[in-house]
């Protein structure tokens, strides 16, 4: 694993982004969040399409994660919209 945040853009697919710098604002804070799921949900998507007919058992995990990613997603739009 990678513990350097500035090396997170280097090795992750989906990059790093910065907190807000105005830490309150809740709704920029659950945008990124969601932005992120949404970027883990595309690795996932090719991850199991890279792997359904080659290898049953990894596509079955990458499935998995899919699902909890998109649940994930759901529940972060979900409090997105409940903001004011």
């Amino acid at each position: 694993p990678v513990m350097d945040f500035a090396k997170l853009p280097e090795v992750g697919g989906c990059g790093y982004k910065a907190p807000p710098k105005e830490q309150s604002d809740l709704k920029q804070v659950i945008q990124d969040v969601i932005n992120a799921e949404r970027c883990a949900i595309d690795f996932y998507n090719k991850m199991t399409g890279k792997y359904k007919d080659k290898d049953y058992v990894t596509y079955e995990l990458f499935k998995a994660v899919l699902l909890d990613e998109v649940s994930d997603e759901d529940e972060w739009e979900d409090l997105l919209v409940q903001q004011p």
